[in-house]
């Protein structure tokens, strides 16, 4: 059985549907979206190394600005889909690429408050728990920093947002 945790892990294959519920034209390119990060994080579903060089990187992420920025439904989108691809991740080099993707395009263009109180949360966790990889969690306190740069007054304790 499958359950919401496990929609919210790592997974190599692309995904069929958008993960939040979105207008239905827009479903292909959020399906389209999560394969640009499987390519960015060097992900391939064969189990082969399939490394992207800085240029292929800035490329990507290009695509990945250009298809969200004007659109609010695909941004949320693909931070939840980068998120997703952050949990219960076991190779330490495609998760140190979707944390440092997750930071460029929070860098650039914030998520909603509805998902950025989410992220926010998890980020937090992940950027202070004892347990986690110093280099992630360098990633995530950045990543984290950022975020609280963009929503002045969150804190964990009232998960609420005030926007700059």
């Amino acid at each position: 059985k499958f359950t919401f945790e496990d929609m919210l892990c790592f997974q190599k294959d692309p995904i069929p549907t958008s993960l939040l519920k979105i207008s239905t034209d827009l479903v292909t390119r959020a399906t389209k979206q999560f394969q640009t990060i499987l390519k960015y994080m060097g992900v391939d579903s064969s189990d082969r190394v399939a490394p992207t060089s800085i240029d292929e990187r800035i490329e990507l992420v290009g695509k990945l600005y250009k298809r969200t920025l004007k659109r609010p439904e695909l941004r949320d989108e693909l931070f939840v889909q980068i998120s997703k691809q952050t949990r219960n991740n076991p190779d330490r080099q495609y998760l140190i690429k979707a944390w440092e993707l997750m930071y460029l395009c929070a860098s650039s263009m914030p998520p909603s408050k509805e998902i950025g109180g989410y992220l926010s949360e998890y980020v937090h966790n992940v950027a202070y728990s004892a347990s986690i990889d110093s280099e992630i969690q360098l990633l995530a306190q950045k990543y984290f920093k950022c975020l609280k740069e963009l929503y002045q007054g969150w804190t964990p304790a009232n998960r609420s947002w005030s926007r700059r």
